[in-house]
């Protein structure tokens, strides 16, 4: 396997190819290049890009001590991608090995020889925890230089949030300077920190090309490949369970309904009626009894026979009467006249006191405007039947105490889930 060349300390001085510990600080340098920034290829982020999943956070809506409940939760979730662009390598400073011919020379590194020396070497410490890994943590980790990414979930619950933040190592204690060789216009020459951060790129796109380094979010072990959990992530909620308790409520309600109802009912009533009566009224005649005293003049031309004398006529009348009857009253009037008229008189001049005989037969018609002031007292018994539709809007307001069992959040918490960040080895 080829391998990066460096110059060997010794009097006089040679070359040596490095061994895996000298190549620590050219990983050292790489990775301290791809952990200064949150964005690019291999960065973890929760906008854009390929999706490494989510975490659910679900919370209970009622604070600790409400009843009664339903099982109901809010969720709110935390999708989680990664920059897994496409990379093309370009602009890199190119390290030397040993050009296996004969007689032996100098050769600048392949890709494949870069990444098979380099940076697998380098993704290895990657992986296992060394600089540029990510973390969910509660709390700062430890071991080298940690910062945040900005990028947190927050497990809420009513009896206090749980907030996880994803941090990002940063940088850690730099093993010894030892730097690979470079063709410097026919001669060699130690590569600079800058051009050995160039092999940065490679790292990226071997990142997107292999798998190993990719990050997941999951609740289990993903696949295909080795995949090694960094980090666990815990949704809790608070617990609910069944209570009795005592609750005493003051309610101030607003009602509105319409009720449609069929009703018989009966009615008794009673009461007195004081008034005026104004009317017309046409009818039959009626039976009644009149006394009333006339004062008249008559003027009259006409022929008389006969001799007049003075006397007495007594006698009695009997009759039939047909007409129709409705109203029996008696009144009492007195009524002022005086009539002109002209006929013939047979008889002669005196007094008649008597009784008539004979038979009335027809119909009497009366228009007469009465006003009239009464009581009376009614008593009236009836049913009724109907539909009896209305509106009501009212307010009630009072208190109410009740012993009840039912859920009530409690003070402790369940978990509803754990979630890992996993990050691919192999």
């Amino acid at each position: 396997m080829a391998r990066p060349l460096k110059i060997n300390n010794t009097t006089p001085k040679s070359l040596k190819e490095m061994s895996d510990g000298e190549i620590d600080y050219i990983s050292y340098l790489i990775l301290t290049d791809f952990a200064s920034s949150d964005s690019g290829v291999g960065t973890i982020n929760t906008t854009s890009g390929t999706s490494i999943g989510s975490i659910d956070d679900t919370e209970r809506p009622d604070p600790v001590g409400t009843h009664p409940v339903g099982t109901s939760v809010t969720t709110t979730t935390t999708d989680f991608y990664m920059d897994l662009s496409a990379v093309s390598i370009t602009g890199e400073t190119r390290p030397l090995k040993i050009n296996a011919t004969t007689p032996k020379s100098m050769k600048e590194m392949s890709d494949s020889e870069i990444n098979a020396t380099i940076i697998s070497q380098t993704i290895s410490e990657m992986v296992t925890g060394d600089i540029g890994t990510y973390r969910l943590s509660t709390s700062l980790p430890v071991g080298g230089t940690w910062t945040s990414t900005g990028i947190t979930f927050i497990d809420q619950a009513q009896s206090g949030d749980t907030t996880y933040t994803l941090y990002r190592k940063r940088n850690d204690s730099a093993p010894s300077t030892i730097r690979s060789l470079k063709s410097n216009s026919g001669s060699l020459k130690e590569m600079s920190d800058a051009e050995i951060k160039t092999l940065t790129q490679y790292l990226r796109k071997y990142i997107v090309d292999t798998g190993i380094g990719q990050y997941s979010v999951q609740t289990s072990t993903p696949s295909p490949g080795t995949w090694v959990s960094l980090s666990t992530v815990t949704d809790t909620r608070q617990q609910v369970s069944e209570e009795s308790y005592t609750r005493t409520s003051t309610r101030d309600s607003t009602v509105d309904f319409t009720r449609t109802s069929t009703r018989t009912s009966t009615t008794d009533f009673a009461g007195n009626f004081t008034g005026n009566f104004t009317g017309n009224f046409v009818g039959n005649p009626a039976n009644y009894t009149r006394t009333s005293t006339r004062t008249s003049t008559r003027t009259s031309v006409g022929s008389f026979q006969g001799s007049g004398t003075a006397g007495n006529f007594a006698g009695n009348f009997a009759g039939n009467f047909t007409g129709n009857y409705l109203l029996a009253n008696t009144r009492t009037s007195t009524r002022t006249s005086t009539r002109t008229s002209v006929g013939n008189y047979s008889g002669s001049a005196g007094n008649f006191a008597g009784n008539f005989a004979g038979n009335f037969a027809g119909n009497f018609s009366r228009t007469s405007t009465r006003t009239s002031t009464a009581t009376f007292t009614r008593t009236s018994i009836g049913q009724y039947a109907g539909e009896f539709v209305a509106n009501f809007i009212g307010n009630f307001i009072g208190n109410y105490i009740g012993n009840y069992t039912g859920l009530t959040v409690q003070a402790t918490k369940e978990t509803a889930s754990t979630v890992q960040l996993w990050i691919r080895t192999a």
